[in-house]
C-alpha cells in the first residue's frame, strides 16, 4: 500500500496492529531530520508515536537491516508498529490502487518469539517491605548458577600431586636475578 502525506510519498511495508495513523504521522514527522532516511519505523509506546529513521547505507548505524534489532531492543514487547519506505511520486502514481503491503526485500522484520528465562526457585528471594507487602528480588549469585559436585578421590589426588610438583619445581628453580642491582 502506498500513501500520500503532506511530508511526501511512502510505501507501507508493514503495519502491525494498525499502528499507522496518517494524521499523527504528519504531526511527528520533521522534514529536517527524517528526509535523510529512506525507511521510517514508527512504534506506539505509552499511546505516543515514536519515529526512527533508517538508511540504505550499510556503513551507517541506522542501516535498514537493523530494523528487527531496533524493534526488539528499543520497543515494547510485541509493539504496534509500522515500517514506511520513502518513494517517488511516479512510483506512488503507478501503485496507488494496490491494497496489500509488501515485505522489505533484505532482512526479516519479524520479531522472534522471546522466551522468558527459566529461573530456578533458589534464585528468588522473598523480602518484606515496611508495609509488609511481599517484595520479590532475584538473587544474582544463585541465578542460573552451575551446580558443583565433589571430584572423585582419584582425580582429586592427581590434581593435588600435579599442584605439589609444580610448587616444588618453582621452589628449586634458580633465581637468576642479580639482587645487587638497584
Amino acid at each position: 500500500m502506498v500513501v500520500k502525506t503532506k511530508k511526501g510519498y511512502f510505501q507501507v511495508l508493514k503495519n502491525v496492529k494498525d499502528a499507522f495513523n496518517l494524521e499523527i504521522f504528519e504531526e511527528c514527522y520533521i522534514e529536517e531530520w527524517y528526509d535523510q532516511f529512506i525507511y521510517i519505523v514508527g512504534d506506539i509506546s505509552d499511546s505516543k508515536l515514536r519515529l526512527k529513521g533508517f538508511s540504505a547505507n550499510p556503513a551507517a548505524k541506522e542501516y535498514f537491516e537493523y530494523i528487527p534489532d531496533y524493534l526488539i531492543e528499543a520497543c515494547n514487547y510485541k509493539p504496534a508498529y509500522f515500517i514506511l519506505k520513502k518513494i517517488t511520486e511516479e512510483y506512488y502514481n503507478e501503485h496507488k490502487d494496490e491494497k496489500e503491503t509488501e515485505e522489505i526485500t533484505k532482512g526479516d522484520t519479524q520479531i522472534p518469539h522471546i522466551e522468558k528465562e527459566a529461573f530456578d526457585k533458589d534464585s528468588l528471594v522473598l523480602l518484606h517491605t515496611q508495609k509488609s507487602a511481599p517484595h520479590i528480588v532475584l538473587d544474582m549469585n544463585s541465578l542460573n548458577a552451575v551446580k558443583t559436585y565433589p571430584l572423585p578421590d582419584d582425580l582429586a589426588n592427581e590434581i593435588l600431586k600435579d599442584k605439589q610438583a609444580e610448587l616444588n619445581q618453582r621452589r628449586h628453580k634458580p633465581n637468576n636475578r642479580n639482587r645487587n642491582n638497584r
